[in-house]
């Protein structure tokens, strides 16, 4: 029996080291084609969902990026770090209410870590609700966040 050899973009191994290294160069287009191979080989694979995501998300592909990210999460047992990229994202399309529900998340996921309580400060700060923008700053400073742009 012959055997037969795939090609080297047909390995996910291969795909998933390309792209990474596209990733680092900030090659986001190759970074992607890669991902998505490795995705289609896999039939969904969560982590090229996520870091696909992060390329998504440095093009400013944010709506797209969301949609990665949260392939990615319903696959993941830790789902902390998407829930913060999704809030990163809503907050960068201007959907803060949808941040804030996101750091919500990330809360329950893990109530010690600052960085969700740091976001939804922010969103509230600019959606003018200063009383739980404090609320949520004071916490992300309790919790160890040294961010110089927490406004406290």
């Amino acid at each position: 029996m012959k055997k037969i050899h795939k090609s080297s973009e047909e390995k996910p191994v291969y795909n998933f080291r390309r792209a990474e290294e596209e990733r680092k160069l900030k090659n986001y287009d190759e970074a992607i084609r890669f991902y998505t191979k490795n995705i289609d080989i896999h039939n969904g694979h969560s982590t090229s969902y996520f870091f696909r995501a992060k390329c998504l998300q440095d093009k400013k592909l944010y709506h797209r990026a969301i949609t990665d990210y949260t392939k990615a999460k319903n696959s993941l047992h830790d789902k902390y770090e998407c829930l913060i990229s999704i809030t990163i994202c809503h907050f960068n399309l201007g959907r803060y209410s949808m941040a804030i529900e996101n750091c919500d998340l990330a809360i329950a996921q893990n109530p010690q870590k600052s960085i969700a309580f740091y976001w939804k400060g922010l969103s509230f700060l600019i959606s003018k609700d200063y009383r739980n923008a404090s609320f949520a700053f004071i916490e992300a400073k309790e919790l160890g966040c040294e961010n110089s742009a927490t406004p406290l």
